[in-house]
């Protein structure tokens, strides 16, 4: 999983694992329509299953952009 979301960060970001399954993306500068993008782009690399010991795992997103309070599940906006 932290190889998936290594590949959608930039370099000046800072990418944090909280616990099991939290991780925290530092992205300082970033306007609230590329934290949309960005958002997306992190659904789209985790939503293909994982292998592990040769079966499929899939994982669920939940994504809260702290800038504008706005939260991504799935690639929709929700309140």
């Amino acid at each position: 999983m932290t190889t998936r979301i290594q590949s959608t960060i930039q370099k000046t970001d800072t990418l944090a694992r909280l616990g099991g399954d939290e991780f925290i993306i530092l992205s300082p500068y970033t306007k609230s329509n590329l934290a949309a993008h960005r958002a997306q782009e992190l659904i789209n690399v985790l939503h293909p299953p994982f292998e592990l010991e040769h079966e499929e795992v899939f994982t669920g997103v939940s994504i809260r952009d702290q800038s504008t309070s706005v939260r991504w599940r799935y690639g929709r906006g929700i309140d």
